[in-house]
């Protein structure tokens, strides 16, 4: 989805799946907001230890470029927890630039053999 809020007038949802429902709330400040979308969907657990125990690097790109990023990371001697690679599901190319699919879905192309290197 891409929402555009610059006119005072109106604003433009653009979707471009048909969702099951929509959903809109409002608040008079954002701790409230994020109260109730919270209550909603449930509470964010406390994070895991791992996470606290070194730097979690983002990278597009593919499986060569985020090993080739990460292998620099750690020959540095900068401590590692994870990578974020939100690339994972694939990219396409709109009017407005590289967008990212965001179905949850592992692309092979763009990280070929993921599942045999890394787990499933």
């Amino acid at each position: 989805m891409d929402f555009n809020f610059k006119n005072k007038n109106y604003h433009e949802l653009e979707v471009w799946d048909i969702p099951k429902y929509l959903m809109f709330e409002t608040a008079d400040n954002y701790i409230e907001l994020v109260s109730k979308i919270s209550s909603f969907f449930g509470r964010q657990p406390l994070l895991p230890e791992w996470v606290y125990n070194g730097l979690i690097l983002g990278v597009q790109g593919g499986t060569d470029r985020a090993l080739e990023k990460m292998n620099k990371v750690l020959d540095k001697g900068v401590k590692l927890s994870g990578l974020w690679c939100q690339d994972w599901q694939g990219r396409k190319i709109t009017s407005f630039g590289k967008r990212l699919f965001w179905n949850w879905k592992w692309n092979p192309q763009m990280y070929p053999e993921l599942d045999k290197k890394y787990g499933s």
